[in-house]
């Protein structure tokens, strides 16, 4: 009996751990377009997001895990309201925005949203460039984590 048939005759609810690939089932290329601001709010406590930019290192570094581009703040990109998606489902292209609500739309309807993305992916650093914004961002918000009047690091991310 395989783990798949395992979980799903049990008298548990279906469980699959987190990012275990199905079997037949073909990765994937996902691509995350982080806005450069975002590397620069503190939206929360700064030991808090020192670890979300810890985990969005960890994602990138990881064998299956997205693609993870910044998007500069001075490329003056506009970023979409909420989180923008962009998938194939069923051969028709469709992008999706999240907000507080999710609004799907394709064809014609969908040129703002793709416009949006690929000024998005022009303006984005490489990966490299990326997982070193990344890396100044974790380390400054443990610097801030340790002493909020010291900020060594804006400048970096800034310029």
């Amino acid at each position: 009996m395989d783990y798949l048939t395992l979980l799903t005759t049990s008298t548990r609810p279906p469980r699959i751990p987190r990012h275990t690939v199905l079997p037949d089932q073909t990765r994937q290329d996902v691509v995350i377009l982080l806005d450069g601001a975002m590397l620069l709010r503190t939206c929360a406590n700064p030991a808090a997001m020192a670890a979300q930019m810890a985990y969005l290192q960890h994602l990138q570094e990881s064998t299956h895990g997205p693609r993870i581009l910044v998007v500069p703040f001075q490329a003056g990109v506009i970023p979409p309201h909420g989180a923008l998606h962009r998938f194939l489902l069923h051969d028709q292209e469709v992008c999706a925005e999240e907000t507080w609500s999710a609004i799907y739309i394709t064809g014609a309807d969908s040129q703002a949203a793709r416009d949006c993305l690929a000024a998005g992916l022009t303006a984005a650093k490489d990966l490299k460039a990326s997982a070193a914004l990344l890396d100044i961002a974790r380390r400054r918000f443990e610097q801030l984590a340790k002493d909020p009047e010291s900020d060594p690091l804006l400048e970096e991310l800034t310029a």
